[in-house]
């Protein structure tokens, strides 16, 4: 999911820039989403910042980039029902932080 439909950025430095290729910022969202539900629990604090990012992108997407979150998360759901566990673990885990996340709007047709 992540590695796929990159985007480019420019990284800047006292050096100089270069164009480098990052995850599309969507796709990071729900792929943050599903790891903060996949940690263990020695690893909480790493699952809650993955969550508290996911939350970011998904609040910021959900208000302003809607179709393009729907897509993402139509296509996640769309690979299985292990991955429809876990995105729906992590919806529940992150609608407190983004209450504009709206579950209905994001189910598979």
């Amino acid at each position: 999911l992540i590695l796929e439909h990159p985007i480019q950025a420019a990284v800047f430095s006292q050096e100089g820039s270069v164009l480098v290729n990052v995850p599309d910022p969507c796709r990071f969202a729900v792929h943050k989403l599903i790891v903060s539900i996949e940690r263990s629990p020695a690893q909480r604090v790493k699952a809650t910042k993955d969550m508290h990012q996911a939350a970011a992108l998904l609040s910021y997407y959900s208000s302003h980039r809607a179709d393009e979150l729907r897509a993402t998360w139509k296509e996640v759901l769309a690979r299985g029902a292990g991955w429809r566990r876990r995105v729906a673990a992590g919806h529940r885990r992150v609608a407190p932080l983004v209450p504009e996340l709206d579950a209905a709007s994001l189910q598979a047709p």
